[in-house]
């Protein structure tokens, strides 16, 4: 689940034991696609 809060801050909620280098690409990559600044 994605949420862009007030179109500064890109949270992406994951369900997993471990994030991966796979997670951090997709968020960087949805950082890039919508402008904002900031990704949790």
């Amino acid at each position: 689940m994605e949420l862009l809060i007030e179109e500064t801050v890109m949270v992406e909620l994951k369900a997993v034991q471990a994030l991966s280098p796979v997670h951090h690409a997709q968020l960087m990559a949805y950082l890039k696609l919508t402008g904002a600044p900031v990704g949790l």
